[in-house]
């Protein structure tokens, strides 16, 4: 042993050790009284136990009181990534950690050697996924502290360019949504996908809102049940619903100021009529259905029909 246990008997005489070896408290105890020796604060790195600890004197120094302490590691790791409120991580199904900043962590409980340690997320933060890895392992002779947690938001953004309706059909439109010269690309470590459809290739809905739920769906942007952030990373723009769809009104715009987007939606999110002739023209005698980055209705997504031949923005989505 070559840390401090501090023992009481009693709920008194405090007793510090820091060495192995016989022990005596500094106060006798009368013969026929009682005595109660207790772990008053345990060594850091250690959990120590007791034995014999409860009886009476009778006649004769009480000498069979023992204490055992066996060493004990620490679990922790890194987190990174952490735009928003808080996430909480679990070890073992327990000992809930609250972590609302980056950097590292570790958890209250310590775990003896040659027992496991399983770490699980139980609340995700708003608007983004953390994922872990190093997250399972036995204890051997040392703490952990190579777990390792990464959080990445769920953007919603409109592209800074502005395009005609040419965009080279759906695949054209993703790889404009993941140009980093986009100076409006909140991440460009990220892949995303453009929230326009042309019924074929992309869709979001076949029917009213998805009755029929994401059987709909031909390669959508959106995912079920996020919640979906602006490009700065703080500011929430709504939370999907089951069907992977929002519900209007949205918390805030994508954007804070007004702008044209195509879309091809209807305000439904169904396939609107018009389309640029699925993404592939700019000519004025064609048109496509664009929506609105500054409004929280459904006019977001289905604002108003727009010849081809003018330019205007993309919304895009992380995967």
């Amino acid at each position: 042993m070559d840390q401090t246990v501090v023992l009481q008997n009693n709920n008194d005489d405090d007793l510090s050790i820091d060495d192995n070896g016989e022990f005596t408290f500094e106060t006798n105890v009368a013969d026929g009284a009682s005595y109660n020796v207790t772990i008053l604060t345990q060594p850091d790195t250690q959990l120590c136990s007791t034995s014999n600890t409860i009886g009476s004197v009778a006649s004769e120094n009480i000498t069979d009181v023992a204490l055992t302490c066996v060493d004990v590691f620490e679990i922790g790791g890194t987190l990174f990534g952490l735009t928003t409120a808080s996430v909480t991580i679990q070890n073992n199904g327990g000992d809930d950690l609250v972590l609302n900043a980056n950097g590292n962590f570790t958890f209250s409980e310590t775990q003896l050697n040659a027992t496991d340690y399983e770490i699980s997320i139980s609340e995700q933060p708003t608007g983004q996924t953390c994922i872990l890895s190093e997250e399972t392992g036995t204890i051997d002779e040392g703490s952990i502290d190579t777990i390792t947690l990464t959080c990445t938001p769920h953007y919603i953004w409109a592209t800074a360019t502005y395009y005609l309706g040419s965009l080279g059909g759906i695949s054209g439109a993703d790889d404009k949504c993941n140009d980093d010269e986009d100076t409006n690309m909140p991440n460009s470590e990220l892949t995303y996908k453009a929230m326009i459809v042309n019924g074929t290739t992309r869709r979001a809905c076949s029917t009213a809102d998805c009755s029929g739920g994401t059987g709909e769906h031909i390669d959508w942007a959106l995912k079920t049940n996020k919640t979906y952030l602006r490009s700065d990373g703080t500011t929430l723009v709504g939370t999907t619903n089951d069907n992977g769809i929002f519900d209007f009104n949205i918390e805030n715009s994508i954007e804070p100021l007004n702008n044209g987007v195509w879309t091809g939606l209807n305000n439904v999110w169904t396939n609107a009529t018009h389309s640029c002739t699925n993404w592939t023209s700019s000519s004025a005698e064609v048109s496509g259905r664009t929506g609105a980055t500054g409004l929280t209705s459904d006019s977001a997504i289905s604002h108003t029909d727009g010849t081809c031949n003018i330019s205007r923005r993309i919304y895009c989505v992380s995967q």
